[in-house]
């Protein structure tokens, strides 16, 4: 329940993109949520921070507003798949990460998009 509480209270900062005068906006002793912003005003980092470390959502944006990356990071190293766009805001890489080392990369074109009828698919056993 703590965890859908800061991500619908990440999401609503992303999506306000407001000026917050205070860098933490606290939720609690040990967890707030991160905001740094360019002199525009436009979020550049959204974060979750918990026991002093960056630890679950973060995205990173360009000074146009658009999403620059996003994934989640665990005592504040890059977890699992993290996105990556480019300043017109195509996603132009999709990567895995494990303690903030790249496992693997994936490019746009390994994610083709395939409509899939399930109605009809049949399957032999």
């Amino acid at each position: 329940m703590r965890v859908v509480f800061l991500i619908i209270v990440s999401l609503i900062i992303i999506s306000c993109k407001t000026d917050l005068s205070s860098k933490k906006v606290s939720i609690n002793e040990t967890d707030s949520i991160y905001v740094e912003s360019y002199d525009n005003g436009r979020d550049k980092i959204v974060a979750e921070v918990k026991n002093g470390f960056f630890q679950g959502l973060y995205h990173s944006y360009y000074k146009n507003g658009h999403i620059e990356s996003g994934g989640i990071k665990i005592k504040g190293e890059k977890f699992g798949l993290w996105k990556f766009y480019n300043k017109s805001n195509k996603l132009i890489q999709i990567s895995k990460y494990n303690e903030d080392t790249i496992q693997f990369d994936y490019d746009r074109e390994d994610f083709p998009i395939k409509k899939i009828d399930f109605v009809s698919s049949k399957s032999s056993m």
